[in-house]
């Protein structure tokens, strides 16, 4: 088990610490297929804040800035939209919406769709997964 997850971790580096990985990751695939996540543009961040026996994760979608207007005043902003997911079930954790403004809880390496199915694909193909 890890200590804590590095912050540049990505899924795969959390492989060796699962239970079953080839169900977290299937797991993630179909969180970010039901969603409707878009396969080309949008990726998956892990959480770090753990030990990596479950990480939680989140599918983003690129980002974009936004002009908010408040009476008079304007303010331009970069925003991410997100759902956070837990890894243990796959549940949406729409209780961790405004982890977004605690950016050290997630990692800074981020995988895309093809990344996460290669990933997968190799892991069916091992006989040793641990």
């Amino acid at each position: 088990m890890l200590s804590q997850i590095r912050s540049d971790s990505r899924i795969g580096d959390v492989i060796p610490f699962l239970s079953n990985p080839i169900e977290y990751v299937t797991g993630i695939i179909s969180n970010f297929v039901s969603y409707g996540y878009d396969c080309d543009s949008s990726e998956i961040r892990i959480g770090v804040s753990g030990a990596g026996v479950y990480p939680n994760y989140k599918i983003e979608e690129p980002s974009r800035r936004v002009t908010l207007t408040i009476a008079r005043l304007q303010l331009e902003m970069t925003i991410t939209p997100a759902r956070t997911f837990s890894g243990r079930n796959h549940r949406e954790m729409t209780e961790l919406d405004d982890c977004e403004r605690h950016g050290n809880h997630w990692s800074t390496a981020r995988m895309n769709f093809a990344q996460l199915r290669a990933l997968l694909s190799d892991l069916s193909q091992s006989t040793t997964i641990h």
